[in-house]
């Protein structure tokens, strides 16, 4: 009786080259209101550093502690939403829930502007790096001028609407006057959330899909 070949499933494309550093499932993740993440240790790590309770804590959106913190946070919805922005897809059909989450997670940790994890226990102290960078960092626009590349989500879009509208024939605009438009126009993005923070949150996937640069 001839044997049947098993079939081994290969790693989907989205996630080729994904770095899934098993340590990060307990590693504590920040991310501030200018839309940047911080990597630590664990929490413990976090909250040992001088400036936390004065300096960092203020500027803390969200905050998770381990993974399993992040998956019981966080919503499908949300999940997806992260996938879309972190990976420019959704996930590939039928994976389950948890599966998503971890690879969106993974990403997360290889992407942060301040990884603080430090083999000798002894936590870095991020205050330079977290000081506000608005009014200092300016917007031009990126290779793609025409289209929405592979950008579909409906906030995603309207962001970049705006950021074209704001930015017309000019070369470049301030961060401050890329947020002032935002927020006068707020209306269209149908949120009762700070409008600026909607920017913030889709932007890393302009980014990533050349529609923007930031710098």
């Amino acid at each position: 009786m001839a044997k049947k070949n098993k079939t081994v499933k290969s790693t989907p494309d989205i996630y080729v080259g994904l770095i899934s550093d098993s340590k990060n499932t307990s590693r504590c993740l920040i991310e501030d209101h200018e839309g940047n993440f911080s990597l630590f240790d664990n929490a413990i790590q976090l909250e040992k550093l001088e400036s936390y309770e004065a300096l960092i804590k203020p500027t803390i959106f969200k905050r998770w502690d381990n993974f399993n913190n992040f998956d019981e946070s966080i919503n499908e919805q949300t999940a997806l939403t992260y996938h879309e922005n972190l990976f420019l897809a959704p996930p590939p059909k039928g994976q389950e829930l948890i599966t998503t989450k971890l690879h969106v997670w993974h990403k997360l940790c290889s992407q942060v502007k301040n990884n603080l994890t430090d083999k000798s226990g002894t936590p870095k102290d991020p205050v330079t790096n977290r000081k506000s960078t608005i009014l200092n960092c300016t917007y031009s626009k990126g290779d793609i001028t025409e289209g929405t590349a592979d950008v579909k989500t409906f906030q995603a879009l309207r962001c970049l609407d705006l950021f074209r509208r704001c930015i017309g024939d000019k070369e470049e605009v301030t961060e401050g006057e890329l947020k002032q438009f935002v927020i006068d126009n707020a209306g269209e993005l149908k949120t009762r959330q700070d409008p600026w923070r909607i920017f913030q949150y889709y932007r890393p996937a302009l980014i990533a899909a050349k529609l923007l640069r930031r710098k």
